[in-house]
């Protein structure tokens, strides 16, 4: 963004104009999970601000707000803590998704009980590809990983044909289909990972993408 649109937003502000453009960025499931209503309810407020939503994994996420192609990123915490502001909103845990058919009872497994089972796994890019590896080898074991991907959404369609286990967050399975596969905390580990809403502190935010923030951190806690 240059400085000309900079200084456009802040006298949109100052003029209680709200037909801005803003550009937010999320993954594809969180999208599916959180936004629609988050949305609904910034639309009371600002109906007549354009939206773009743009759902990438974290790497393509995180080079785009670098790039200033988004205003508003939903993800884990940026690691340049100078130029851009992450502020924390939930914590979520990381679960286990097996095959319904595979038959296991209760509600956590030992991660070590898998070890001979096929994993499909997120790419290693991805936080949660990162995590899920790193989970397999504190168990003991180096993960049989027949299927690699790069969305949950795709690693949890796998699951329901009994392909094989995925790591899942927690926040998915609150959302999507649960049929066919059965979720399990993993015992003795609470691998949790935080998300944020970041932005680049170096530019104009504009109060929408304020008011923005405040409506997604309110649903977040049920408020």
């Amino acid at each position: 963004m240059n400085s000309t649109d900079e200084i456009n937003r802040q006298i949109a502000d100052i003029s209680g104009q709200k037909n801005i453009k803003l550009v937010i960025g999320i993954s594809p499931y969180r999208s599916t999970c959180i936004l629609p209503p988050v949305i609904k309810q910034f639309k009371k407020l600002y109906p007549e601000c354009f939206l773009v939503v743009e759902e990438h994994p974290t790497t393509v996420l995180h080079s785009m707000m670098d790039e200033g192609k988004i205003d508003i990123l939903i993800d884990t915490p940026h690691h340049n803590t100078i130029d851009y502001t992450s502020i924390p909103l939930i914590k979520e845990n990381i679960l286990i998704e097996v095959p319904e058919s595979w038959g296991i009872k209760g509600d956590e497994i030992t991660l070590s009980d898998l070890a001979d089972k096929p994993f499909i796994m997120v790419s290693s890019e991805q936080l949660l590809g990162r995590i899920s590896r790193d989970l397999c080898l504190k168990n003991g074991f180096e993960p049989n990983i027949s299927l690699e991907c790069h969305t949950v959404e795709t690693a949890h369609s796998f699951v329901i044909q009994g392909l094989g286990a995925a790591f899942v967050p927690e926040l998915f399975i609150k959302y999507f289909d649960k049929k066919e596969t059965n979720y399990y905390k993993i015992k003795d580990f609470q691998p949790v990972r935080e998300f944020c809403v970041i932005y680049d502190n170096r530019k104009y935010l504009p109060l929408a993408a304020k008011d923005f923030i405040k409506i997604l951190d309110n649903f977040l806690h049920g408020r």
